[in-house]
């Protein structure tokens, strides 16, 4: 957990984005929270695809 959060909030249960390299074409996010926004590890995958110019699923 990031310890900037954990200094402005000491009870923040902030997102966390787990990212597994499964082979030299294909990585994996897994994403979680409570706080159910899961557009927002859909915009990250599409924005590091966009950055590498690589195809996402």
């Amino acid at each position: 957990m990031h310890g900037a959060v954990r200094k402005q909030n000491s009870t923040a249960r902030p997102l966390v984005l787990n990212v597994t390299k499964v082979n030299d074409k294909l990585m994996m996010m897994d994403y979680f929270s409570k706080r159910k926004m899961g557009v927002l590890a859909v915009g990250n995958i599409k924005g590091i695809a966009t950055y590498y110019n690589e195809q996402d699923k």
